[in-house]
């Protein structure tokens, strides 16, 4: 139950934030001014639940990690701009399916640079855990699409860089837990991360709004903005905190919680989006089924 908990706990505040989104969609909300309020509320949150503890003080400066972490928060915001002109210019499928298959990353690191044990239980789940993120990726994204509709957009470099930065935001996740920022908590790394994420999307938001000055949000959607973006911060907090008590929980086969947390939240997201009115293809049930084939050989 000690890997349990907190690898269920990751999945279902991940899939959270795929709910809260459905939801700003759903209603039209302006994207990014969430994502700002969003790590705001990340920050805010974090050290009011820290207390004493917070890291509002000159000392954290000097504490080691803190500059590590504060720039994690920046790869937090670019990759996030990345996903929005991926998905501009190469279609939401295409950039679901990058960010999702950079599971690969993190799981080659754990063995490569961490010398993770290698099994053929082990290999035949992760090829399980890849094949089901593929298939309900590429073939659950068109969900309602109309199929007289024009081709989705031809790929680009930018696909890339979705992939390799969703990949290495897991990755370094993995890499500040085996260097033992110990000097930190969870709460406290997750805390300053976003504290990083808030800096570099307050900036991009001022120059965003100095090269569109007239631009501003319907009115009437600002109240809706602020609370998508509290309750999308709340969640995200949490998220990054069970993240971190999952990667101590398998601490010995990082790359088997990076698969079951991937999968699970695929399957779990692909849930909510039945309940946002999506119906996936048949195919789709069937990377359902490898998915559960695959967290049965990695778990047992």
């Amino acid at each position: 139950m000690e890997k349990v908990i907190p690898l269920a706990a990751s999945i279902v505040l991940s899939t959270g934030l795929f709910a809260v989104f459905k939801f700003v969609g759903k209603k039209g909300i302006d994207q990014f001014p969430v994502i700002i309020v969003n790590y705001i509320t990340c920050f805010v949150l974090g050290n009011l639940i820290l207390g004493d503890r917070h890291i509002l003080k000159l000392e954290t400066i000097n504490t080691p990690g803190f500059w590590p972490l504060l720039s994690l928060g920046m790869l937090f915001v670019g990759t996030f701009f990345l996903m929005a002109k991926s998905t501009h210019e190469s279609g939401a499928a295409a950039s679901s399916m990058a960010s999702k298959m950079s599971m690969i990353i993190p799981i080659l690191a754990s063995v490569v640079f961490w010398g993770e044990a290698v099994n053929i239980q082990m290999i035949v789940g992760i090829f399980l855990a890849i094949s089901s993120v593929y298939i309900i990726s590429t073939m659950g994204s068109n969900l309602n699409s109309d199929p007289h509709s024009l081709p989705p957009k031809k790929f680009n470099i930018v696909l890339i860089l979705v992939f390799f930065g969703s990949g290495m935001v897991d990755t370094l996740l993995n890499v500040f837990k085996q260097l033992n920022y110990n000097e930190f908590n969870n709460e406290q790394k997750a805390a300053l991360t976003f504290g990083g994420a808030m800096i570099s999307g307050l900036l991009v938001g001022l120059l965003k709004r100095a090269r569109k000055s007239n631009s501003d949000a319907p009115k009437n959607q600002l109240v809706l903005t602020l609370i998508s973006g509290i309750v999308l911060g709340s969640i995200n907090f949490y998220s990054v905190v069970a993240l971190y008590a999952a990667i101590d929980a398998f601490s010995d086969n990082t790359a088997v919680m990076f698969s079951l947390n991937n999968v699970g939240v695929v399957v779990l997201s692909t849930a909510v989006g039945w309940f946002f009115g999506e119906r996936p293809a048949t195919r789709v049930f069937w990377g359902m089924g490898l998915a559960i084939l695959s967290i049965l050989v990695l778990a047992f």
